[in-house]
């Protein structure tokens, strides 16, 4: 069984940890989007990113690797929010969020019902958007890249309005509504 609040304190200190050192190694970077991967039994929670640099650098290899062979074109608009295809994904945080993944993991090899695991994972979730409002809250992301523009997301195969609940807790309005309100084809 998980804690709520040492649950809450360690997605707090491993998403302000992976997002300092991120922007620390890559200091030519302009980031603008940061999330916490999951799905939607919270079997897992991972840390994604990406930047004006990755996401230039993924449309090109696009249009020469792929978009050849689908007869497309692939642009910035239409793969920004692609968290799958983000410069910082696989691999990426591995370390900060290993006590993380350890933690939920032993909850999938507890012998219990759907239904208790529902009821213990329930308040992960709040834990999860408590953390990170904490971190949105001290202005750290703001702070921590230089720009008020970067997107604080959860992603994953989740329901949309578990997506979009989180991306109005977690950002000012402007920038949620920047994310909520975005067309792949303008």
């Amino acid at each position: 069984m998980i804690n709520t609040e040492t649950f809450e304190n360690m997605v707090y200190k491993a998403s302000k940890d992976v997002f300092e050192k991120l922007v620390a190694d890559n200091p030519d970077d302009h980031f603008y989007s940061f999330g916490l991967w999951t799905d939607d039994s919270l079997q897992f929670l991972n840390p994604v990113a990406n930047s004006i640099e990755k996401l230039t650098a993924t449309v090109e290899r696009y249009n020469v690797e792929v978009d050849p062979n689908y007869g497309t074109t692939s642009t910035k608009n239409g793969m920004m929010w692609s968290y799958g295809d983000w410069g910082y994904c696989a691999n990426f945080g591995e370390e900060e969020f290993e006590e993380i993944n350890d933690a939920i993991n032993e909850l999938f090899h507890e012998d219990i019902s759907i239904e208790e695991h529902v009821e213990i994972v329930s308040p992960l979730w709040g834990a999860i958007q408590n953390a990170i409002k904490r971190l949105c809250d001290e202005d750290f992301f703001v702070s921590c890249a230089g720009t008020a523009d970067v997107t604080i997301l959860m992603v994953g195969d989740l329901p949309e309005e578990f997506i979009d609940h989180f991306a109005k807790a977690w950002n000012s309005e402007a920038v949620a509504k920047r994310y909520l309100n975005w067309d792949t084809d303008s």
